[in-house]
């Protein structure tokens, strides 16, 4: 590695230090925290203070500064959250083997924009392009969590206007707002059956779903994740779910937003 500015370095391990402090730190922590000494430590601080990169309170506490935020949200900017996402998808399923799709709402129904197929032959070939319901999957569901109400509910009532109102089949609004409050707890909604049409009888044989939104720096939902896993009947199916959702999460972080209402 090409030889660098030392006190660069040193000045990052300040602010590293700041990064992870789950508060404002005193002189002394952040001295012991660099392994510095408290007159070496307060002479970085001095010029982080100035370049607005460490703030102080009245306290004499020590915090990152607006100059820091304008740095993290300028790199957010320029990352392409798309690529990212790719990424992810194609890592999913080389560690996996699980076919994973990418979702966007195209204004009035779900798009398939993405798919990396598993090495295994799957019995039915999901296109580019292609749609999924809303109220009866994993993928359609998280749409509903993460969406606006104003913007998604109208397509919702309609599915529901062409299902059953008893029954075995039957869904109700009621039920569907309590699905979507435990998937923005959880981040997530997993499905046992990947269904193929607006008939809920008709699954591929096999498989189940998860489904993952993926959400921009204003937290605004941009894409889904979708990926299917083999069901089996012994460890492999939890041990495999939980490598996803691990995956998924230390890529792309995903916040816990308060639940729609469908007024």
């Amino acid at each position: 590695m090409a030889k660098g500015i030392q006190s660069i370095d040193i000045a990052f391990g300040v602010l590293h230090a700041l990064q992870h402090s789950t508060g404002p730190m005193l002189l002394k922590d952040i001295a012991a925290r660099t392994g510095m000494s408290a007159s070496k430590a307060r002479m970085y601080l001095v010029s982080l203070l100035r370049t607005g990169l460490v703030s102080q309170n009245a306290s004499s506490a020590y915090t990152l500064g607006p100059a820091a935020l304008n740095l993290g949200l300028a790199a957010f900017k320029q990352i392409d959250l798309m690529d990212t996402t790719r990424r992810l998808l194609t890592s999913l399923t080389e560690e996996t083997q699980a076919p994973t799709m990418l979702n966007i709402w195209a204004g009035t129904s779900i798009r398939i924009i993405a798919r990396n197929d598993s090495a295994g032959d799957l019995p039915i070939h999901f296109r580019i392009g292609g749609t999924a319901a809303l109220t009866n999957t994993a993928t359609g569901r998280v749409f509903m969590a993460y969406l606006p109400a104003g913007v998604v509910m109208p397509y919702v009532q309609s599915e529901l206007a062409n299902k059953p109102a008893t029954g075995e089949d039957a869904v109700t609004m009621e039920a569907l707002e309590q699905r979507v409050h435990a998937i923005r707890e959880r981040g997530y909604d997993m499905s046992p059956d990947v269904v193929l049409t607006t008939d809920p009888h008709i699954t591929l044989q096999g498989y189940g779903a998860i489904a993952v939104p993926v959400v921009d720096i204003s937290q605004e939902l941009r894409f889904v994740i979708t990926v299917l896993y083999r069901k089996t009947s012994d460890t492999r199916e939890a041990d495999t779910i939980a490598s996803i959702l691990e995956k998924i999460r230390d890529a792309i972080p995903t916040p816990v937003l308060p639940p729609v209402r469908a007024s």
